[in-house]
């Protein structure tokens, strides 16, 4: 190094005179955006101001480097000998003027000023000093330093000691993002890029300028990538100190590793313990999330945490969590067992996975399953929670050369009543057969189950509920001609319930003795077939009638564990076929368009109106006074041979936008790219990608032209549901539900209490 050194000072000398020559001569904006070569990154040397060199880059003399932002925009062949000279760095600055003191070296920056070495870039809008002896930099006026690595720190006063790396700043405000994103402010001292130290300092996870809440520390000590301790900490809320601990530490650390979980407790469990007068037991202690966090490998990750309440229970949680990229299959499960005080012990599950097991089959699961809701309800305070639903479901998806099939389970549990519904479902969808040209067939499948059982059915005098469902439809298509058939069978049955204890006669809950009779099951069976035939016509435009004519009949079975009336003997436990019924009915829908211009990225919107209005009419079935006509008109009622003459409205609103496109620029690299693949970045003609902005689909509104009941109700629609969905927010989907009337109770000529529709009255 002395070597170096010593072949350098005439170099250096003839500089720093040619330096001080050129000051005189150059006015105090001349000198900025000059460089200062440093040997070994040590010692600093003024250069003169010399005639710009109009050699491009890449000539002969041209050091190839990369010029920093703020640098100069022209070097002459003096400067390019001194970047090439090994062991030097060039340091780039600009300042409004500059004094170079040759008697201690020391280079004084004045007005807005910027230096920039290695990288390492200090802006200052007073001054900057740099002492060549003590390799040291002080800046005033709102001074701010930026490393090659991290986040830049502003502040008062900054100084910089180039030696050590070793940065301090008065009133400092700096950003660590490492993890989690915390702002520091005080007195801050680095040292190289990965540590910071702060003195009488605040540091809060609020961007905001006034943040909500933020931490005040003596002391702070932060390693990059690793930890934050502050000690002693102070927590405030608004300026308001709420709390004094020790010490804090914030882990910074990325990725899955090993290691002790935080354990989480609330300060009214350390500071009360009773609450309400008299001195009434309140929730008492808790500690929870105690425990271990074990990286079983890149894919496997399991936490054990122990939780204890006081006067309450003990619990034990383990969570699994796997993420296997290359067989598809990510998840995590989650299982939680409770040891009461007092009383049994419950088991709660949560969690999900997903599994592709090839292109074509997708296998789903969630979990949400409590063993007693009533320890739920009390275990927890948030008030959604207590009125929550859990939910488990399966899905299996089955994609073939044929079609489709899909095989979905749901199971749902009410924490507030502990109301349980099971619910598979079936479907297979077969993709449309082409026997000839105009000539389609179509075939579909649908089957499923749902059983509901209530957690307090003896007290509502509710059994428990089952259903099941299976249809099948048959459709062929010849050009516009269609002809359907479809088949559908239905169970509905409703187990038996018990008399109450007679104990319980005196609750307050049961006021009617006739809730201590038992409740015999009872089921019902119904199949039903229709065969249909129709034809579409166009109009005009888009303005279609398709007229059809079809036939339809009902099969129903009740039974019965209980004794049957004698009046109805003749109808439980036996199928019992309706009267066929011939339906005729027609269609008109049409299709009208509305064009708006574009707003920001959409070219034009389109609104899409689709009204249908439907009629059907069935025909009064004449049924001779018989035996088997009184059967059919107790099960199917009165009106079930009675004209139909009803008609149907129904009506779908789209809002669609259409994507502005970027139109490629001549000379433009990217576009040239792209047209030489065969211009793939424009579209062809009608490919432009679309936006459904909003879609509203409302449930068809029906009347009757004739009556369907004994009250004279014709108004065939007691609930309106709206259905918007919106490609704007992920395909968010809301549906809404108006109930149309209101329900009267009354009384029938038995004398049996049954409700009747009120007036109209429409109820979210």
């Amino acid at each position: 190094m002395t070597h170096v050194k010593n072949r350098a000072a005439p170099l250096l000398l003839l500089l720093l005179l040619l330096g001080m020559a050129a000051a005189a001569a150059v006015s105090p904006s001349e000198a900025a955006a000059q460089v200062i070569p440093v040997p070994g990154g040590r010692r600093p040397t003024a250069t003169p101001r010399v005639r710009p060199n109009e050699r491009a880059p890449g000539a002969r003399g041209d050091t190839g480097q990369p010029r920093p932002t703020g640098g100069p925009t022209e070097r002459d062949s003096v400067i390019d000998a001194l970047l090439r000279l090994e062991g030097y760095v060039p340091v780039w600055y600009n300042a409004d003027s500059a004094d170079y003191r040759a008697d201690d070296r020391t280079l004084r920056l004045r007005g807005s000023s910027r230096v920039e070495r290695d990288g390492r870039v200090i802006t200052a809008k007073d001054s900057l000093v740099y002492q060549d002896r003590r390799d040291f930099v002080t800046a005033y006026g709102q001074p701010q330093a930026t490393d090659v690595e991290g986040e830049p720190i502003s502040g008062d006063v900054f100084y910089y000691n180039i030696a050590s790396g070793r940065a301090t700043a008065r009133g400092a405000r700096t950003k660590i993002t490492d993890n989690a994103t915390w702002y520091v402010e005080g007195d801050v001292t680095r040292e190289a890029t990965n540590r910071i130290y702060a003195s009488n300092s605040t540091f809060t996870s609020d961007d905001r300028a006034e943040p909500a809440y933020y931490f005040k520390a003596d002391r702070i000590m932060i390693i990059r990538n690793r930890i934050l301790i502050g000690r002693p900490a102070y927590l405030y809320f608004k300026n308001v100190p709420v709390m004094a601990i020790p010490f804090i530490v914030q882990d910074l650390e990325n990725g899955r590793r090993s290691g002790f979980l935080i354990p989480q407790f609330e300060i009214n469990d350390i500071v009360r313990t009773r609450g309400g007068r008299g001195g009434s037991r309140g929730t008492g202690r808790e500690f929870s999330n105690i425990g271990y966090y074990w990286a079983m490998s890149p894919y496997l990750g399991l936490q054990l945490a122990a939780r204890w309440r006081s006067q309450s229970y003990m619990a034990m949680r383990s969570n699994l969590e796997f993420n296997f990229r290359r067989r598809f299959l990510t998840g995590q499960v989650e299982g939680e067992r409770f040891w009461e005080t007092d009383g049994p012990g419950r088991l709660n599950l949560n969690g999900g996975a997903r599994w592709d097991m090839n292109e074509r089959t997708n296998v789903s699961l969630s979990l949400g399953y409590a063993s007693s809701t009533q320890f739920e309800r009390n275990r927890v305070v948030d008030p959604f929670r207590q009125t929550a639903d859990l939910s488990s479901n399966f899905a299996l998806t089955r994609r073939t050369d044929w079609g489709s099939l899909s095989l979905t389970a749901e199971r749902r549990q009410s924490i507030a009543n502990d109301d349980r519904t099971f619910s598979p479902r079936l479907n297979v969808n077969v993709n449309p057969i082409t026997l000839f040209p105009n000539a389609t067939v179509t075939v579909g499948f649908a089957g499923s189950q749902q059983s509901q059982s209530f957690g307090d059915a003896l007290v509502r005098r509710q059994p428990p509920l089952q259903q099941r469902d299976a249809s099948g439809t048959l459709g062929l298509s010849l050009g516009d001609f269609r002809i359907g058939s479809s088949a559908s069978y239905n169970h509905n049955s409703r187990g038996s319930l018990a008399a109450l204890d007679p104990a319980l006669a005196d609750s307050a809950q049961i006021r009617d003795s006739t809730r201590l009779l038992p409740i015999a099951g009872r089921g019902t069976d119904r199949i039903s077939f229709s065969a249909s035939t129709g034809y579409q016509l166009t109009l005009f435009a888009s303005t279609r009638l398709t007229p059809s004519i079809g036939f339809s009949r009902d099969l129903v079975r009740r039974d019965t564990t209980g004794a049957a009336p004698d009046s109805m003997a003749g109808s439980y436990g036996r199928f019992v076929a309706g009267p066929p019924r011939l339906n005729i009915g027609a269609g008109l829908g049409t299709d009208l368009y509305g064009f708006f211009p574009g707003v920001g990225n959409y070219e034009a919107i389109r609104h899409h109106i689709q009204p249908i209005i439907s009629w059907t009419y069935s025909p009064a079935v004449q049924v001779k006074d018989s035996a088997s006509a009184r059967t059919q008109r107790q099960v199917f009622g009165e009106f079930s041979a009675k004209t139909v003459n009803q008609i149907t409205l129904g009506l779908t609103q789209t809002f669609e936008a259409k994507v502005r496109e970027t139109r490629p620029v001549r000379g433009d690299s990217s576009a040239d790219s792209a047209s030489a693949a065969g211009n793939r970045a424009t579209p062809a003609p009608g490919q432009a990608r679309k936006v459904m902005l909003l879609s509203i689909n409302t449930n068809a509104l029906a009347y009757s032209f004739e009556p369907i009941d004994r009250f004279g109700t014709r108004f065939l629609t007691p609930d309106l549901s709206t259905n918007l969905r919106t490609d704007l927010l992920g395909g968010l989907q809301f549906t809404m539900t108006h109930s149309l009337f209101e329900q009267r109770a009354g009384v029938d000529s038995a004398g049996a209490r049954e409700l009747r529709r009120g007036r109209f009255s429409p109820f979210l």
